[in-house]
């Protein structure tokens, strides 16, 4: 194991990197990956979204230039669940014909990671996964996606061998994935579970799909504690 195997890479690199190598794959050999100010701001994200409604959750994007900078578009995404990604989706779409952006920004842009919070301990779900699979040919097609949870954050990168599918792919893939979910939720549900005890089944079920899908797919999944910026590759 190499030098730069044991030691945390900083997560700005690696974005710049992966956008523009094959596939939008993470190095194979990352172990370890410093989040750096995008952790900083999806623990800020967390912080703003935690008194608001379960429902809610508040989201940002960075995105690389072709001449390899990364920006960081700090005005806030704020929309019930599911919604964050659209929207995030949407502004990088009205950038890329925006004659209002500054010239010097005026360049192909492309979806470096997605950052947003989640109210609630749970893992990125199959919606938050949706973008990942995306073919290069999309200008929505991203990189990673970064999740800020209560106790933890998580962060997906695409794999060498992680599939680019098709808008409707996609929407079976998570239809797919979503019936799975559903069914492994029911298998243990009882009616007299409290809404912690309900709330504790559902999370433990989508780590479970996403392990799965993970491995099947070739994402590359990191994990550190909220208030932490090391992340390591988790091991399923």
């Amino acid at each position: 194991m190499s030098a730069t195997e044991n030691q945390p890479i900083p997560l700005k690199e690696l974005l710049i990197e992966a956008t523009f190598a094959p596939n939008r794959a993470l190095r194979p050999e990352v172990k370890t990956i410093d989040l750096g100010v995008l952790g900083q701001e999806a623990e800020k994200l967390y912080d703003r979204g935690e008194q608001e409604f379960e429902e809610i959750e508040f989201g940002q994007m960075a995105i690389v230039t072709s001449d390899r900078r990364l920006l960081l578009l700090k005005e806030d995404i704020v929309g019930e669940r599911r919604q964050v990604h659209m929207k995030l989706g949407f502004k990088i779409t009205v950038l890329e014909v925006s004659d209002t952006f500054p010239k010097r920004f005026r360049q192909n842009r492309f979806m470096a990671v997605a950052i947003h919070n989640h109210p609630l301990e749970m893992p990125p779900s199959t919606f938050d996964l949706n973008n990942l699979f995306l073919s290069d040919k999309s200008p929505l097609a991203h990189t990673a996606v970064l999740v800020a949870s209560p106790t933890k954050k998580t962060l997906i990168f695409r794999g060498l061998d992680t599939p680019q599918w098709s808008e409707e792919e996609i929407e079976l893939n998570r239809l797919m994935w979503d019936l799975d979910s559903q069914t492994r939720f029911e298998q243990f549900y009882t009616d007299n579970m409290t809404v912690i005890e309900t709330t504790a089944l559902s999370s433990r079920v989508q780590n479970i799909v996403l392990n799965h899908i993970a491995l099947e797919h070739d994402l590359r999944v990191f994990i550190c504690p909220l208030r932490q910026n090391i992340a390591s590759l988790a091991t399923f």
